[in-house]
């Protein structure tokens, strides 16, 4: 509620700050407590999970951000991804979502999430409002899987492996961010 309110004098702060995004939170919460209660047959699950895939694909298409009431709009991508989740793992939906492209977005979607603002802005800074947006899309994915690879992963470890050191890492971080920093000055 106080997103629709807010919205209507500061939409920035809205998207940006999560007290007015609980509900994304809240979409989540409400498929770990109705999943439990729910039964649905296999065509009551794959109806179920088809519009919600259709709700999320639906909200690519037409949200705009300059649309009127955003904050109640926003929901309509919160709602199709949980109903894709409360639909369960033997739909079609699900069988289509889950393949080793999918899997991997899915791995890196953390540090897709951290990098891509960020790319997305240092891009237009640095090379102008010409950057096309293949080249972006590619930046965000070789960055984010170095990430995944160079961050995540290395504080994620089986029982047994030994702990990363200091200096190891302090050695990644000066042979990578270092000559970047510096190629910059």
């Amino acid at each position: 509620m106080a997103a629709i309110v807010v919205s209507r004098t500061d939409a920035s702060a809205v998207f940006f700050l999560a007290p007015f995004r609980i509900y994304e939170f809240g979409c989540g919460a409400m498929v770990l407590f109705v999943a439990p209660r729910v039964t649905l047959g296999r065509a009551g699950a794959n109806i179920l999970s088809g519009a919600g895939i259709a709700a999320v694909v639906a909200s690519v298409l037409v949200l705009r951000s300059d649309m009127p009431y955003l904050a109640i709009a926003t929901q309509l991508p919160c709602l199709g991804a949980a109903a894709t989740i409360l639909a369960g793992s033997q739909t079609l939906a699900a069988r289509l979502l889950v393949n080793r492209p999918m899997i991997a977005v899915g791995a890196i979607s953390y540090s897709l999430y951290l990098c891509h603002w960020p790319i997305i802005f240092f891009a237009r800074f640095i090379l102008g409002d010409g950057t096309g947006t293949v080249a972006l899309l590619i930046s965000m994915l070789v960055v984010a899987s170095a990430m995944y690879v160079l961050v995540e992963r290395r504080f994620i470890r089986a029982p047994g492996q030994p702990v990363v050191r200091f200096s190891k890492n302090a050695a990644v971080f000066a042979a990578v961010i270092l000559p970047l920093v510096r190629s910059r000055t």
